[in-house]
């Protein structure tokens, strides 16, 4: 699993960063470590993605949500451990983290059917009588998300569940400590249908 995302194919290249057992202080995995120029290439590559998933239909992201969730529920229990192992906490606590994440990306999923914008009626002067003003919501383009090493999979899916749901392309950096949950994170967004650049 030690591989690293840029650009919208997977990396195991550079130099490896050592992710530990945070029990038992063994090596769990190696993960490339990013250079400059390829965080540069993954921000280019969200800019890509930016205008892919500003054209995407709300039904068509809440369907890439909604998968996602499955397939995090199909895989909760090597979630879990991942998250035991690199975080350090019990598996009590990895399960309920995984189950939050779950729920994150169904409200997530409803929420990218429901963003709309609003009618404001502006009759409150009186030359504003029979005149509606109105707004549209858009997305920001994109979105750059820093995880802590505390809740790392739930995080993820807390702030690029939301960044998906309204169009947007994200960045995801995590803390050093925990990749391999954003690892995880990004193989479960991709199989569920997300775009790759995004």
């Amino acid at each position: 699993m030690g591989r690293t995302l840029l650009a919208g194919k997977w990396t195991d290249v550079g130099e490896k960063f050592e992710v530990l057992n945070k029990y038992s202080g063994q090596v769990v995995d190696h993960v490339p470590l990013c250079t400059e120029g390829e965080v540069e290439a993954a921000l280019s590559s969200a800019e890509r993605g930016a205008r892919v998933m500003e054209k995407m239909l709300g039904y068509e992201r809440a369907a890439i949500l909604e998968k996602a969730a499955h397939k995090i529920e199909a895989d909760a229990s090597f979630i879990e451990s991942t998250i035991v192992a690199e975080a350090g906490i019990p598996v009590k606590h990895a399960r309920v983290e995984v189950k939050r994440a779950m729920v994150t990306l169904k409200f997530s999923a409803e929420e990218s059917k429901r963003i709309s914008g609003e009618t404001i009626p502006l009759d409150a002067q009186p030359h504003g009588a029979d005149r509606y003003g109105y707004f549209l919501r858009k997305p920001v383009g994109i979105v750059a998300a820093i995880i802590a090493f505390k809740g790392p999979f739930l995080l993820a899916c807390r702030k690029i569940g939301p960044a998906i749901a309204a169009g947007n392309a994200a960045v995801l950096k995590p803390a050093s400590a925990t990749l391999l949950s954003a690892i995880k994170f990004a193989e479960v967004m991709l199989d569920a249908g997300l775009p790759s650049e995004a």
